[in-house]
């Protein structure tokens, strides 16, 4: 390896790696890309010209093998009734649409400063001190507005008393639930 090119490459892995994680799916995939695209750049380092656009070079190079990763990909897919498909899947029913669908409304019903607290905590999986970070507040805040989202959701969800309370619509109860769906 020529000491300039060694150099260029060492001063512009972490790029490198940025756009690998950028095009990937996930953080493996992406190590795969670099790694793979480092090889076959240090393949080819004898027909790099020192000068030029070493990352535009590199980059080339990854997004090529990129796609070449995808469309290798398109054939890896099993039949639907292939015993693997079957034992890890499950179908879809009414029922799980309408939960999932009843908790976009609950969080909807939520004050922003918690439904955000719930999402990046529940939803994004960061913890506590990164969400704290991100909002400029204290972790006890987050902790709070995620454990009182939490109870209304769950209050909502199970129609508690005290979330089944609405104006009756022509003698009858109608749940929070029921109006917000329609």
């Amino acid at each position: 390896m020529t000491v300039l090119f060694d150099t260029e490459l060492k001063d512009n892995l972490q790029r490198l790696r940025s756009i690998a994680r950028k095009m990937a799916p996930d953080r493996a995939s992406a190590d795969d890309l670099l790694q793979d695209t480092l090889i076959r750049m240090l393949d080819a380092q004898a027909r790099y010209a020192p000068g030029s656009n070493l990352v535009a070079w590199a980059y080339r190079i990854m997004r090529n093998r990129h796609i070449s990763n995808i469309r290798s990909k398109r054939n890896d897919t099993l039949p639907l009734d292939h015993p693997v498909v079957l034992s890890r899947g499950q179908r879809a029913t009414q029922d799980s649409r309408i939960a999932h669908n009843e908790m976009v409304v609950a969080l909807r019903q939520l004050p922003s400063d918690q439904r955000v607290a719930m999402l990046l905590v529940g939803g994004w999986g960061l913890d506590y001190s990164e969400v704290a970070r991100r909002q400029r507040c204290s972790v006890g805040t987050i902790k709070s507005r995620v454990s009182r989202g939490r109870e209304r959701v769950r209050a909502w969800m199970l129609d508690d008393e005290a979330a089944t309370r609405v104006r009756p619509i022509d003698g009858a109860a109608v749940s929070p639930r029921a109006m917000a769906l329609h």
